[in-house]
């Protein structure tokens, strides 16, 4: 940052400071001089920091215990030492004999493999300026630029199209009569054309766009973008000075291009890539490999037994394709009760749920109907996951064969439609998560809000209940499925969960209630009764008996309120906004009426009015 020159005068030679500058460590905001020395014919270069030897003394015993793993250099922390003014005592004497080169230094290409395998027009940074847009090197690179910056403008790689320059220059068209004075603006110009042209309808598509978007929502404001999140990768891209000169550089134009129509990853460290722009790496289809030709002959009847490993990995794509559908619990109002208590909320499982809707027509109906509604791909019903990559069609299995497969499974249940009957939900909630009412007067939300860990309890205790044990196989199936519905739980609101998840080191068998030896169809049984768990019985118990949402402060942060609470907390605050904030309108005139709902603060809810479900009344 700052450089100077200071010559110091020794018994043994001439002590030459070549170069002092300003160093930020990771540590505690300290900055640490870093000098570069010159003695007799030993030249000092770069040297590591050492925090913690506050004195010479210190620093010597280091250098003797320790020597420096890199020549012809030693180092020091002076951040902490403040050189005395004679250096006769510095460590001359203890310079090593046989020095042993930094492995920092030892230059190697670093390697991206695995990003030209997954994209075909890959290049440096440096070579797309000079291919594409034809500049000529010394208009990005100068003479005086730092080491630091010419490394990144070789080890930076960006992935174009092949049709990048008439996309480009569409592009710059459309900026012309916007204002683009400085990097931070050239990088939101970029994510307003994003957000404009992609329009995004959930988060989902916000996250598998482009990375630049992430955070970013389109709103009524007067820029158009809300900001629910951090993005890193905006801040990362506004501070850094390696932008900020490439900015300065190529100009605004060909940087908005840039950012905007290709993918772009930085180089860190140990062939570590950090993807700056474009479309999400792991959404990219994956590279297809050749297939090895294997040498040795085999029999005719083992070409035509399928491999095991083959099945499983087939079957774990499908599984990392299903996500729970985890959207549904957020802001359901409570489900009105003609019962007075519980402020006339009902508790526990909704009353159209398939093991409450199941009436007993005739000995084994209401097992066989329950047991087909959680297997639908066994009873050749709509299914929940996609049939696998082998071809293997649902619809070509007889009905009775799913039931002989199945058949050990009716007598369990029959055990859970009976199990629900005699649990009471909501005496059970009341004890695992209670709530003094009088903390709602308090109009602070932490004190009413139920706690991840008593949410957590609540839904695993009603599925110990519910589920049969002989259904787990075992303690450890068991724990496997309730860690990850509590990993569910505590999520953040944009967060999501695959069902591959949830089945990370289940022991499909220890499930001897599945009559079939095929590894694959077993995996499937599991994998259907597990999301059938999640989208059958947690999600339904967690939007009927808790309001569940966001915060003000933090759009991420999820608040769980017992839905009976939830119904007194939001009459209190109508009632104080009818006093303070309307007024009674006259019956001739017509009224456009919206939703209200209202989101927790530090201190008190905040009113927020959907207008675009407004009707005439």
């Amino acid at each position: 940052d700052s450089a100077s020159a200071t010559t110091w005068k020794l018994e043994n030679g001439t002590f030459v400071i070549l170069k002092e500058f300003s160093l930020k460590t990771r540590f505690i905001n300290q900055n640490v001089l870093e000098p570069y020395f010159l003695i007799r014919n030993f030249t000092f270069t770069y040297g590591d920091i050492s925090p913690g030897r506050q004195n010479l003394q210190d620093a010597r015993k280091f250098f003797k215990s320790s020597p420096p793993s890199y020549t012809p250099s030693y180092y020091l922390d002076i951040g902490l030492w403040t050189p005395p003014k004679s250096l006769d005592e510095f460590l001359i004497s203890s310079l090593p004999q046989d020095p042993i080169p930094k492995k920092s230094e030892i230059s190697r290409e670093p390697s991206a493999g695995i990003l030209k395998s997954k994209y075909p027009n890959i290049v440096t940074l440096k070579e797309f300026l000079m291919k594409t847009w034809e500049l000529d090197s010394k208009t990005f690179a100068k003479g005086d630029d730092t080491d630091e910056y010419r490394n990144f403008l070789n080890t930076t790689y960006v992935e174009y199209d092949s049709k990048f320059d008439t996309i480009r220059d569409s592009f710059v068209k459309s900026l012309d009569g916007e204002l683009i004075n400085s990097l931070k603006k050239a990088v939101l110009a970029v994510v307003h054309s994003l957000l404009r042209q992609y329009n995004p309808q959930n988060m989902k598509d916000y996250d598998t766009t482009n990375v630049l978007m992430r955070g970013y929502w389109t709103g009524n404001v007067q820029n158009g973008i809300i900001n629910h999140y951090p993005n890193t990768i905006i801040g990362n891209l506004i501070h850094s000075e390696n932008w900020c000169t490439l900015y300065q550089r190529i100009g605004k134009y060909k940087f908005v291009s840039l950012l905007r129509w290709t993918s772009i990853f930085v180089y860190l460290r140990n062939d570590s890539y950090y993807q700056v722009s474009g479309i999400p790496f792991e959404t990219v289809n994956p590279p297809r490999l050749k297939k090895r030709v294997r040498e040795e002959r085999l029999s005719e009847f083992s070409r035509k037994m399928p491999r095991f490993d083959q099945q499983v990995q087939s079957i774990e794509r499908s599984f990392s394709a299903v996500i729970f559908k985890r959207d549904y619990i957020f802001y359901r109002r409570a489900i009105p009760s003609k019962s007075s208590c519980h402020n006339n909320v009902w508790l526990g499982l909704p009353s159209n749920h398939i093991l409450a809707k199941v009436k007993r027509k005739k000995e084994g109906y209401d097992s066989k109907y329950v047991l087909s509604q959680i297997f639908k791909e066994e009873f050749e019903l709509t299914s929940n996951i996609k049939t696998f990559d082998d071809g293997f069609d649902c619809e070509h299995e007889d009905k009775a064969t799913a039931l002989e497969c199945l058949q050990p499974a009716l007598a369990l249940i029959q055990k859970m439609i009976s199990s629900h009957k005699r649990i009471h939900y909501s005496t059970y909630l009341k004890n695992v998560c209670p709530v003094k009412f009088k903390n709602i007067e308090s109009g602070i939300p932490k004190e009413v809000a139920t706690s991840f860990e008593q949410v957590s309890n609540f839904a695993q205790g009603i599925l110990k209940m519910l589920i049969p044990a002989e259904f787990w196989g075992c303690q450890h199936n068991q724990n496997v499925v309730f860690n990850a519905v509590d990993r569910f739980i505590r999520l953040g609101k944009f967060e999501k969960m695959t069902l591959h998840y949830a089945l990370q080191c289940f022991k499909t068998k220890r499930c001897t209630w599945i009559n079939s030896h095929d590894p694959k169809r077993r995996a499937r049984i599991i994998s259907e009764f597990i999301l059938w768990i999640f989208d059958g019985l947690v999600i339904p118990l967690l939007r009927t008996n808790f309001y569940i949402t966001d915060t003000q402060s933090e759009k991420n942060l999820v608040y769980y309120f017992r839905q009976d609470v939830w119904k007194e907390i939001t009459r209190m605050e109508f009632d104080r906004f009818l006093e303070t904030n309307f007024k009674k309108m006259s019956q001739d005139k017509e009224v456009i009426v919206s939703t209200v709902r209202f989101v927790p603060k530090t201190n008190g809810y905040r009113p927020i009015v959907k207008m675009t479900n407004r009707r005439k009344q």
